[in-house]
């Protein structure tokens, strides 16, 4: 009901009979897709994925495209939001709670400048770790030559991130292929 312009994050929520509740959308007037939510320990969400656009709610729009992340309570107001990327396309595609109240956020780069600036070809995959809302601890790209994708990521018992996607690479971090694209999983402690 409260379109910002092309596509927006769409949020909805339902009781346990399925009635709705609210809904509402986030984001400028470009494209705008959420892929990922996370509960807060004070009961708000995260939500990442990526947006075209440079105005309405995105505040600090970094180029082409940015994984972009808002923060909401549970009744849908908007608290918080940051774009992180360069001036090419970027994109969220997953986030996950680390060790210590950090978060990972997971997705693909293709930008060599701003905060990803370890792109190694066409697109890599890419791994944000965030202190906090706006702080980045450190980037992290995977990727050889050719289009190289981050889709998610989990943590195991132990403290080890696991993150998962494809590449059409073969040289760079990957090394082997198989041809075409291949999955690829890849483990940091």
């Amino acid at each position: 009901s409260n379109n910002f312009g092309s596509y927006d994050y769409w949020v909805i929520k339902i009781n346990t009979q399925g009635d709705l509740l609210w809904e509402k959308s986030y984001g400028g007037s470009g494209i705008d897709v959420a892929n990922s939510i996370s509960v807060l320990p004070n009961k708000n969400f995260l939500i990442l994925g990526y947006s075209f656009s440079n105005d309405f709610q995105i505040s600090n729009s970094k180029g082409e495209s940015d994984f972009w992340l808002i923060e909401i309570d549970k009744n849908g107001n908007l608290i918080k939001e940051n774009s992180f990327g360069g001036s090419l396309f970027d994109s969220g595609q997953d986030i996950v709670k680390g060790p210590s109240g950090s978060y990972f956020l997971t997705g693909f780069s293709q930008s060599s400048d701003g905060n990803l600036t370890n792109n190694k070809g066409d697109n890599d995959a890419a791994i944000l770790h965030l202190t906090s809302f706006k702080t980045i601890i450190n980037t992290l790209n995977i990727g050889g030559s050719k289009t190289d994708m981050g889709a998610s990521s989990i943590f195991n018992h132990s403290g080890s991130l696991f993150v998962v996607g494809s590449s059409n690479s073969n040289d760079g971090d990957f090394t082997f292929s198989f041809g075409g694209s291949d999955l690829f999983v890849a483990k940091y402690d």
